[in-house]
């Protein structure tokens, strides 16, 4: 992954745990509203020619590919154990919610004793602030390898 990759998967990353953490317990979607890409609706569908109008074929290539950077990051949080969600669709997924591990994370306190890592990402995703989303997002997928690398040693030694 090249470093505007990393970049763009803290921002998007930032913005889910923003978003879920504002919402929990409640399941929400996830789709590309959330990076500033309205979906239109499917309108025309062709699968014998793989063709399409309206919808997500509306999109252009360059939004189309922010939407499945989108759809495969949150896919990435799931596999990896910090959401959950039902299903997939053209602009992104269905009742997502935080996993037991993605809400311990996000109420993580920093060292400076300030707010939580995740009221920390809710605010920074309401002003606008990505470079702040991103450094949050790096913080927080740093701690969740400390913690996962915590809980596997306390198991191996139980």
């Amino acid at each position: 992954m090249s470093a505007s990759n990393i970049d763009q998967f803290n921002e998007v990353t930032g913005a889910i745990f923003a978003h879920l953490y504002q919402s929990f317990p409640n399941p929400i979607r996830i789709d590309s509203t959330l990076i500033g890409i309205e979906n239109t609706g499917i309108q025309f569908y062709d699968p014998v020619n793989e063709v399409g109008q309206g919808g997500f074929y509306a999109l252009s290539q360059s939004e189309q590919d922010q939407v499945v950077f989108l759809q495969n990051t949150a896919i990435w949080l799931a596999r990896s154990g910090f959401i959950r969600y039902a299903s997939t669709g053209w602009y992104g997924l269905d009742d997502v919610t935080l996993t037991l591990e993605g809400l311990e994370l996000l109420k993580a306190i920093p060292k400076s004793l300030g707010p939580s890592l995740g009221d920390q990402l809710i605010e920074a995703a309401k002003t606008g602030v990505t470079g702040k989303l991103k450094d949050l997002t790096s913080e927080l997928i740093s701690k969740a390898v400390i913690l996962g690398v915590k809980a596997a040693t306390d198991y191996a030694t139980s």
